[in-house]
């Protein structure tokens, strides 16, 4: 929570929605807009501010026209529909929540800021967060940890991954994992790698498996708005930012591997629960299991500085565990073409 500068008011309209998330990529992780303002140059503060005020609603308006055109995911009878960002490690644990409940879904992928425009009709305009859970019966729920307590408490199925002996503490720590891991690895990663040719891979990542409007448009916008508009003013509190996501990252490995060092199997208790689920789900982005290997970047495409991080955290006690878990606990991963039919999961998993 003290990574983000704390969010506006729920926006109006969805080319509302995309300007508050381009205002948010504008801002840098612990300062708000008008800190930033005050740090740069009156020249580029003049740039950023047309780029924000005008880029999203002339870019926005087109590429939303397009997207409710022609791409609507089709969802299956019975299924749910989970808005997500493929390479999100938010998402991807209740993508792993979901394949152990057995429960049918679609899943409606996006890149970042495009999946406002799923998420706000869905919520009516007061959400553009993902993952976002769309059940049959019409039920919306956003945020990760909210939707595994929801599926785990009405599918027997999931009931084991908040074992009640356990139950508070496993909470707390998803808590702590969520701050501590889940947002710094995501500053420590996109501050690496956008620059240069490796921004470009990383946008081409982002719009794995979404539609093909999306693969034209995402590369394109992310380049304009986040490579040159964002990146060039914040360059200096985003290194800064993404320095201390490293200690930070470096501290959480260190104590789940201390947790790990008396030779249990599991964080909590004797079983596979939410808090192994949710560690191991959240190292994705600093450590790619095989099982996800078609939504990383190609390692000749990663800074050696991710390159030499992931083999420093994979040599843990920690690192070994989350591996592991998604060797004993999640399957194989089928990846479907891009050019499938959108309305079947882009993820079939197989234990």
């Amino acid at each position: 929570h003290y990574y983000y500068p704390p969010p506006p008011p729920a926006p109006a309209g969805i080319l509302g929605g995309f300007n508050t998330l381009a205002r948010r990529a504008a801002s840098t992780s612990r300062a708000t807009g008008e800190e930033l303002s005050s740090r740069v140059p009156e020249d580029l503060r003049t740039t950023r501010q047309e780029l924000i005020e005008r880029g999203p609603y002339m870019i926005g308006g087109a590429v939303g026209a397009l997207l409710r055109t022609f791409s609507q995911p089709g969802i299956k009878q019975g299924h749910a529909r989970l808005v997500t960002i493929g390479l999100s490690p938010f998402c991807e644990k209740v993508r792993w929540a979901l394949d152990i409940s057995g429960i049918p879904y679609t899943e409606d992928s996006h890149p970042p800021f495009y999946t406002a425009y799923s998420t706000l009709p869905l919520t009516k305009g007061k959400s553009s967060q993902v993952p976002l859970l769309v059940l049959p019966s019409g039920i919306t729920i956003s945020d990760s940890h909210k939707i595994l307590r929801y599926l785990c408490d009405e599918h027997d199925s999931l009931k084991h991954l908040y074992p009640p002996a356990h139950a508070k503490a496993i909470s707390e720590f998803e808590q702590r994992i969520h701050q501590r891991l889940g947002a710094t690895s995501r500053q420590v990663v996109y501050s690496r790698m956008m620059v240069g040719k490796t921004a470009d891979a990383l946008a081409n990542v982002l719009c794995r498996y979404t539609s093909r409007i999306e693969q034209l448009t995402f590369p394109l916008a992310f380049r304009v708005i986040v490579k040159k508009g964002v990146l060039h003013v914040t360059k200096a509190s985003s290194k800064e930012n993404a320095d201390f996501s490293m200690q930070e990252i470096r501290g959480v490995y260190a104590e789940v591997s201390e947790q790990l060092s008396d030779g249990r199997r599991y964080l909590f208790g004797d079983g596979f629960s939410a808090a192994d689920l949710t560690f191991s789900a959240l190292s994705t982005l600093l450590d790619t299991p095989p099982n996800l290997a078609l939504l990383a970047p190609e390692d000749d495409l990663v800074p050696k500085e991710l390159l030499d991080l992931r083999q420093e955290l994979g040599a843990t006690k920690a690192g070994m565990h989350a591996r592991r878990m998604y060797q004993e606990h999640r399957g194989r991963a089928e990846i479907c073409p891009s050019s499938g039919p959108r309305d079947s999961p882009p993820f079939s998993w197989m234990s």
